[in-house]
Formats: structure tokens, C-alpha cells, sequence
């Protein structure tokens, strides 16, 4: 009965036991599923939530931190050194004639260029920072304990961080490259639309840049920064400033050639040819050349002498500022008071390579103001082959000016066989070698005279008024002054003249200090060479009405 008690015992032990095994085993499945169910139902949506936010947030944090601190990467940031050192920014050189001197020293636009490397500097920061985030949880899982409570508590937050990093710097730098593509695209469009503007109303205005030292035509003029030395080549905007260009001194400086001639740098434009600074304003107005040629000793110097003090003398009793545009002209001026005033003999104009100018500025009470250049050359320019090749102003000349001594005509020298007898400062060549010379050069550099305007001057009227060779010459019939120059052998000049140039007009010319209302007084030519440009150059009413 003992050892069947101590069986029936030992059996309800084992019993028990089983069931207090069993009842462990499924207390522990609970704990474990309650736990499963705890981190499946709340932790891992909960974690993966935290770390998708704090993902986005860390990428917009590392994003806008590098962007906002671009500015203080100077090794990254492109200066006017890349622009216009030796490994250009751009690769290519500026178009149009700042291709000869090459990019300006100033600094680029940020769209797209530095915005572009902002952007590249971004994108590496976000890389690292999750690279080095990620080595840092790598290296506190060393043993096995920390392995698998990051197995199971950290992997889905890290993964979810990771991706919502990814994603997000993503979608920013997308986003600013689309800001960036979108506001570079709308700089291109402005550029175009005020560089048209810029263009347009300087053809319509006929405003152009003229150097009054080495006379040519700056398409493009130069001008020197505000604040430091540096001589910018073409402030249009660019790749270098949509409406402003940035100086290497940071000096900011307005664009397109209007703004520039007429704003802030109309007292450091500089002409491109010889870096001769221009006078203030130079590019914002109107400008009128009148350039001569004859043989020496026709009279240019003193026709355009008396032309320029009878303008002095039209212009006195109106609310209009005339005045001489440089130091040079200023002093030419005074010559030509002292001459024309005081009758005396016009010195001879010295042969060199370039003309003398008188460049007057007009500004009239109401209207446009206008710069006039009276261009005298010596007459040697005109007697030699290829002498006036120098003289590139005739190129762009919209008018010219052709001064015809009367006595150089064979007939005339035929008639006085003594000149300095008779009073006479004869010319020392016939007009037609001058003629020949002069249109010959522009037809060799490819212009078309037909599109400009002539004007011919019989100048010395008043000796021949005195020698009696003027038999009442009217100055406003054309005809007769035409038959007057056949008559005198030159009807060869009066033919090709009128085939050669659009328009063409003769007159007489007494340069000896009449009133400007004598109908023979060398402003009615400046005038009407004016007149052919649109400019009315002085009141009618001063002048008398003359067609």
C-alpha cells in the first residue's frame, strides 16, 4: 500500500508539475505575444511615425543650415577671379566687341552659377549627415545584447529615418533646383526683353557713343567702377547682373548702355579704343558728325569755324545751354572766336593722323539734347591715295561735307594766273582727286554711299563776290549753282555725286563773318546736314526759313 500511496503521489507531483510547466509555457507565449502585439500594434507604427518626421525634419534642418551657410565657404564660393582668371567660369568670351578684352572682374549671378554649386554642397552635407549617423548606431551595437535590442527596437525607426531623410533632401534640393531652373529661365527672358530695349530705343532716339579724341563709333562703351580702377567692358546684362553688375570692389553698377550713360556712370564712360575718357552723358544722346573733305586751302577749318560761332550766335537769345564737350574743343572754340571775330587768316590745319574737332553739346529747354562734332582734317588726307584710310570716322559718317574751292578749278586758274596777286589762298588740287579719294575709301571698306547724305560747298564766295566771277549765284536755286560748277569744267563731279550719294545739296559759303541770316552763312549747311540725321538744329525763326 506504501509504495502504491507513494505512486498515486508521485504521479500528482509529475501532474503538477507538467501543469505548472505548461502553465509557465503559456503565461510566457502571452507576455511574449502581448509584447509582439504592443510593438506591432503601437511601437513599430509609433517609431516608424518618429522617425519619418524626424527624417523630414533633419533633412529640412541639414538643407536650409548648409544653404544658409554657403556664404561663409569662401573656398566654395566664385569669385571674380573665375570669372575673368585664367580657367574662365564661363569657358567661352563675352560676344559682341567685349571679346577682345575678354570677361569683366565682377562677381557672377547666383542663378544659376553659385546657386548651382550651393546646391551640389547641399546635397554632399545631407549624404554625410546620414553617413555619419548611420557609422554612429553601428558603433554602439558591439555585443550581442545591444545587436538584438537593435534588431528589435531600433531597425524599423533607423530604416523609416533613413528613407524619410532620403526622400525629403530629395524633394528640397529637387524643389531648389526647380526654383533655381525657373528663376534662371525668367533672368534669360529679362535679359533679352532689356538688352531689345536698350537697342531699340537707342535706334529709334539715334543715340550713339563718339570719342571725341580718337573719333570712332563705340558700339559698346566702357566704363570705369565707382569705387576702385577697374574698367567694365560691358555692362549690358549678362551672365554678370540682370540690372546690376557687382564690381570686384563690390561697387554695384546699373545696366544696359542708357542707364549707364545717363544714371550713375555718365562721368566714367571710357571709349574702348583708347581708353580716352568720354564726356558726361557720352552714349545717352544724339550725336551728329559733320566731317569734311577738299584739298588743302579750300576753306574747311574756317567754314567750320564760322558754322560753330553763328550755332553760338542762333542759340544766344533762346533758353538753350551750348557749350564745347571737352578741353580741346574749348580751345578750338576760343580760335575760332578770335579768328572769325577779329577777320583774321585761318591757320593752316596740321597733317596728322587723326582731325581737329570742335564737339559742342546742345541742350535745348525742350527737346533732346545733342552733341555736334565738326570734323576738320587736314586736306593732305585728301590728295594722296590712301591718305584718308586713317580717318575711319567716314566710315559711320551719316553726312558728309565736300568743300570745293572755286579758284583750284582749271578754268578759275586759268582766269587768274596770280593768285596771291589777286588776294588769293587757292587750293592746291582740284576738287575732283579729293572726291575720287574719299568715295573710292568707302566703297573699299564695303559701305554704300548711296545711303548718305552730301553736302557740296563752294566756299570763298565773298572773293568771288569781290572779283567779280559771281553773277548773282542765287544760294537756293540748285540748278544754277550745278551749272555754275559745269560751266567751270567739273560737270564730271556734279554727275557722279548725284549717282553716288542719296541725297545731295550745293551751296555757297562765305565764311568771313556775316550775319547768320545771310542765306550764304556756313550754318544754313551744318543745318541742313542736321536736318538729314531729324535733328532741327537751331530755331528756324534765327536762322530765316530755307528749304
Amino acid at each position: 500500500m506504501a509504495d502504491g500511496g507513494e505512486a498515486a503521489g508521485a504521479v500528482i507531483v509529475g501532474a503538477i508539475a507538467v501543469a505548472a510547466a505548461v502553465m509557465v509555457i503559456w503565461t510566457a507565449l502571452a507576455a511574449t505575444l502581448e509584447i509582439f502585439s504592443y510593438l506591432v500594434l503601437v511601437y513599430y507604427p509609433l517609431a516608424a511615425l518618429i522617425g519619418l518626421l524626424a527624417g523630414m525634419a533633419c533633412a529640412a534642418t541639414v538643407i536650409a543650415r548648409d544653404l544658409l551657410a554657403a556664404s561663409s565657404r569662401t573656398g566654395r564660393t566664385l569669385t571674380p577671379d573665375d570669372v575673368a582668371g585664367a580657367g574662365t567660369l564661363f569657358g567661352d568670351p563675352p560676344r559682341g566687341p567685349a571679346r577682345y578684352f575678354g570677361w569683366d572682374r565682377a562677381w557672377p549671378r547666383y542663378l544659376p552659377f553659385q546657386a548651382q554649386r550651393d546646391l551640389v554642397d547641399a546635397t554632399r552635407a545631407a549624404s554625410r549627415f546620414l553617413t555619419t549617423q548611420s557609422a554612429r548606431v553601428r558603433a554602439e551595437c558591439r555585443s550581442a545584447a545591444t545587436i538584438a535590442l537593435y534588431v528589435v527596437f531600433g531597425v524599423l525607426p533607423h530604416a523609416a529615418f533613413a528613407l524619410s531623410f532620403v526622400l525629403f533632401a530629395t524633394f528640397l534640393v529637387a524643389v531648389c533646383a526647380a526654383v533655381v531652373l525657373i528663376g534662371w529661365l525668367s533672368q534669360l527672358v529679362a535679359i533679352v526683353l532689356l538688352r531689345t530695349t536698350d537697342a531699340v530705343i537707342r535706334r529709334i532716339f539715334r543715340l550713339s557713343t563718339r570719342c571725341v579724341t580718337c573719333y570712332e563709333v563705340a558700339r559698346l562703351p566702357s566704363y570705369r567702377c565707382l569705387r576702385c580702377s577697374n574698367v567694365h567692358r560691358d555692362l549690358r546684362p549678362s551672365r554678370l547682373g540682370v540690372l546690376w553688375h557687382r564690381c570686384e570692389c563690390s561697387a554695384v553698377l546699373p545696366t544696359t548702355i542708357i542707364r549707364a550713360s545717363s544714371g550713375a556712370l555718365r562721368k566714367n564712360i571710357v571709349c574702348p579704343y583708347c581708353d580716352r575718357t568720354l564726356p558726361d552723358g557720352s552714349g545717352s544722346r544724339q550725336t551728329i558728325q559733320v566731317p569734311t573733305f577738299g584739298a588743302v586751302g579750300v576753306g574747311k577749318t574756317r567754314l567750320l569755324f564760322s558754322a560753330a560761332i553763328g550755332l553760338h550766335e542762333a542759340y544766344a537769345p533762346h533758353s538753350t545751354r551750348i557749350g564745347p564737350l571737352d578741353g580741346r574743343s574749348r580751345a578750338a572754340l576760343d580760335i575760332a572766336r578770335d579768328v572769325i571775330g577779329a577777320r583774321k587768316h585761318t591757320t593752316k590745319t596740321a597733317h596728322g593722323p587723326s582731325p581737329v574737332a570742335l564737339a559742342i553739346l546742345v541742350e535745348p529747354l525742350k527737346g533732346r539734347p545733342f552733341e555736334l562734332h565738326l570734323l576738320d582734317a587736314a586736306g593732305e588726307h585728301f590728295t594722296e591715295k590712301d591718305g584718308a584710310a586713317p580717318l575711319h570716322y567716314l566710315h559711320s559718317a551719316e553726312t558728309l561735307l565736300f568743300v570745293i574751292d572755286p579758284f583750284s578749278t582749271d578754268d578759275m586758274r586759268a582766269a587768274i594766273p596770280d593768285p596771291a596777286a589777286a588776294g588769293l589762298v587757292v587750293g592746291d588740287s582740284g576738287p575732283e582727286d579729293s572726291y575720287s579719294i574719299t568715295v573710292e575709301l568707302l566703297r573699299s571698306a564695303g559701305l554704300d554711299p548711296t545711303e548718305r547724305a552730301l553736302g557740296i560747298v563752294v566756299s570763298k564766295v565773298d572773293d568771288l563776290r569781290r572779283l567779280g566771277f559771281d553773277p548773282a549765284l542765287d544760294p537756293d536755286d540748285q540748278r544754277a549753282i550745278e551749272q555754275w560748277l559745269v560751266d567751270r569744267g567739273l560737270d564730271n563731279l556734279v554727275t557722279r555725286a548725284g549717282q553716288d550719294f542719296g541725297r545731295v545739296r550745293y551751296f555757297l559759303a562765305d565764311s568771313m563773318g556775316q550775319s547768320i541770316l545771310d542765306p550764304c552763312h556756313p550754318l544754313h549747311i551744318v543745318t541742313w546736314l542736321a536736318q538729314q540725321v531729324s535733328v532741327d538744329l537751331v530755331p528756324a525763326t534765327a536762322v530765316g526759313a530755307r528749304p
